[in-house]
Order: structure tokens, then sequence, then C-alpha cells
């Protein structure tokens, strides 16, 4: 009877939403990672004279770089997001395994909306 109380307690410690969550975490670290020389690439284009400005921004206003874009800040907001949760678990608040799924519900939510949002606004 031990034996199996203890399987239910590690299937209720270890969810697929606080999975998801870890994995979209590493994935945005190395998005960011690769994404952010292109986007000091670009700032850095844009700042060098009026013609490379209108370059950068014939650059940006294409199809593929507005998705990057809509996907660059979906990457920050959700990383940005996760590392403040986990840093906050670590501290000692909200450390339960509901709370910790209730906080992953409202990270992945907002971090819908706000590229729902950026996406729009781009477009």
């Amino acid at each position: 009877m031990n034996q199996y109380s203890n399987v239910k307690a590690l299937k209720e410690q270890y969810s697929l939403l606080g999975t998801i969550v870890s994995f979209l975490y590493r994935l945005t670290n190395a998005a960011l990672f690769i994404l952010l020389p292109v986007l000091l690439w670009v700032s850095d284009l844009s700042l060098k004279s009026v013609y490379k400005f209108s370059e950068a921004r014939f650059w940006v206003f294409q199809p593929f770089s507005k998705a990057l874009i809509v996907l660059a800040s979906g990457a920050f907001l959700l990383h940005s997001l996760i590392s403040i949760e986990r840093t906050l678990v670590n501290m000692g608040k909200g450390s339960s395994i509901r709370t910790i799924r209730r906080e992953d519900i409202v990270i992945l939510t907002l971090t819908v909306i706000f590229m729902s949002l950026i996406g729009y606004w781009i477009w």
C-alpha cells in the first residue's frame, strides 16, 4: 500500500504542465541566445547612417522579420516570467505544487495574450 501512495505522490509532483513550462524555459533560453546578436545587428545597422536605417527598416518590415520580432518578444516575456517565478519559489514564496501549477497557467496565458497583442500591433 505504501508503494502505491508514493507513486501517486510522485505523479502529483511531476505534472505535464510543469514539464512543458520547464521545456519552454530552456527553449526560450536558447532562442534568446541566438536572437540577441541578430537584434543587436539590426540596432547597430539602424544607427550607422540614414541609408543604413532605411536598409534596416526594409528588413524589419518583412513578414519573416515581423514574426521573428513577435517570437522574440514572447520568448523574452516567457523567460522573464518563469525566472521571476523560480526566484520566488527559491525564496519560499508560493512553493506548493498547487500554487506553482496556477502560476504556470498564468504565465502561459499572459505570454499568449502578450504575443497576440504584439502581433496585432506589428501587423
